[in-house]
């Protein structure tokens, strides 16, 4: 009586881890089938996919950082399935950079979220500026912060380099709003402080006070620097079949 005890129990351990590692297999499969979209450039297509896996596994760092990177380039190529406003979709890629940063345990990976996570900050910052919105000042200085701990963790990344001396060059052309100017300023104290110690980078020209119109030209230089980005990164997948930075 005792083995067959054992071997029933056995059977009932068996019926519930089987279900966890098909589970497994099928958020995998998931994330795979989305990644085939991404390298077609199919964002949306590429967005339901990872969205899935998340719903088998809510906390997969794969599926939040592909989904962050579907939105993104749909959002960069004017492909965003539905009608959400811009700022919504660049506010929930903010969330999912944010949120693929807090279990990653690998560094070389986590730079690359922390890159991706400064894109997606500037992204919005510029086009909070450029619409006269408080939120400009913090989401650039998001972004610093994000291109900061990339580098912290991938020194040799030359286009997260570039990239920290566009965003604080836009920051330090948006002007505090009365009710914060005391905080940035403190904050801005801090930023030169740390600038001194960083190794001298060349930075476009900045300007106190910019215009509207030279703001509205960074923005779509921003996004058409990051369209021929995306079609380099689409030719090299095309020879190697493989994500760039999306896993």
């Amino acid at each position: 009586m005792k083995i067959k005890y054992l071997i029933s129990l056995s059977l009932l351990l068996s019926l519930i881890v089987l279900p966890t590692e098909a589970q497994k297999k099928t958020e995998r499969s998931y994330i795979r089938s989305g990644n085939r979209s991404y390298n077609d450039s199919i964002w949306n297509k590429a967005d339901i996919k990872y969205r899935k896996a998340l719903d088998l596994n809510p906390v997969s760092n794969d599926a939040k950082y592909n989904l962050g990177n579907a939105l993104y380039n749909g959002l960069i190529n004017d492909s965003v399935q539905g009608e959400k406003p811009a700022n919504e979709v660049m506010e929930e890629i903010i969330k999912v950079f944010t949120e693929a940063t807090q279990n990653e345990q690998d560094d070389l990976r986590l730079s690359q979220v922390y890159h991706n996570l400064g894109n997606a900050n500037y992204l919005y910052g510029a086009a909070q500026y450029v619409n006269g919105m408080p939120q400009a000042k913090e989401a650039l200085a998001n972004s610093i912060a994000a291109y900061k701990e990339s580098l912290r963790l991938n020194p040799s990344d030359n286009e997260t380099r570039f990239n920290l001396a566009k965003a604080k060059a836009i920051y330090n052309s948006v002007p505090s709003s009365p009710q914060s100017q005391d905080q940035n300023q403190d904050q801005e104290q801090q930023q030169q402080q740390q600038d001194q110690q960083d190794q001298p980078q060349p930075e476009p020209p900045t300007e106190r006070d910019m215009s509207e119109e030279n703001a509205e030209q960074i923005l779509q230089m921003l996004m058409q620097d990051e369209k021929d980005l995306q079609e380099k990164v689409q030719m090299q997948q095309q020879q190697t079949k493989k994500l760039d930075k999306d896993w």
